[in-house]
C-alpha cells in the first residue's frame, strides 16, 4: 500500500499545475501518469482479497481491471477517464491506504501477508524510472527544453547505406 500512496503522490505532482488539455498534449507526462496507474493496479492485484477486506469502500476489481486495460487495451484508455479518477477517487484511496497501514502497524488488523506484498517491488518501480525522473524535473517554473542548455538532444540514427552484391 505504500506504493499506492507513493504513486498517487507522483501522479499529483505530474498534474498539479496542468489542465487536462495540457496533460493530453504532453505525451511524456501522460506516459508517466499511466505508468503510475499501472503500478497502483499491480499493487491492488497483489493485495488480492485483503484489499476488499481492509478497504471495502473502494472498487478493487475495477482498479485491477483498469490495470488490464492499461496493459492490454492501452489504446482504449481515455485520458479524461484517468483524470476523473485522479480528481475524484485518489484522495480517498490515499487516505484509506494511510489509515490501513496505521491499523496494520498497531495490530488492529492482521496482515497475513508478506510485507513485500504491499509494494509493487523493485522491478515495477525501476522500469520507467528514467521517464518518471524526467517528468518530476518538469515544473511550471522550469525552462522549456529548448532553453535548457543541459538538455541532451538525441538524434535518430541514420540508416547504413546498403551495399550491392
Amino acid at each position: 500500500m505504500t506504493d499506492i500512496i507513493k504513486h498517487i503522490d507522483r501522479i499529483h505532482g505530474y498534474v498539479a499545475h496542468v489542465s487536462l488539455d495540457q496533460l493530453v498534449s504532453d505525451q511524456m507526462r501522460l506516459d508517466a501518469v499511466e505508468r503510475c496507474f499501472q503500478i497502483i493496479t499491480e499493487v491492488a492485484h497483489r493485495l488480492k482479497g485483503r484489499a476488499e477486506e481492509w478497504m471495502p469502500q473502494h472498487e478493487w476489481q475495477q482498479i485491477r481491471s483498469l490495470g488490464n486495460r492499461l496493459r492490454h487495451r492501452y489504446d482504449s484508455v481515455e485520458p479524461d477517464f484517468l483524470w476523473e479518477i485522479i480528481r475524484n477517487d485518489f484522495p480517498s484511496l490515499r487516505l484509506d491506504c494511510e489509515r490501513t497501514i496505521e491499523r496494520l502497524r498497531t495490530g488492529e488488523l492482521e496482515s497475513g501477508i508478506d510485507a513485500n506484498t504491499t509494494q509493487a517491488g523493485s522491478f515495477l518501480t525501476d522500469v520507467g524510472g528514467a521517464l518518471e525522473q524526467h517528468i518530476e524535473g518538469l515544473s511550471a517554473d522550469s525552462p522549456a527544453p529548448e532553453q535548457n542548455d543541459q538538455q541532451q538532444v538525441i538524434q535518430p540514427k541514420q540508416p547504413k547505406p546498403r551495399t550491392g552484391r
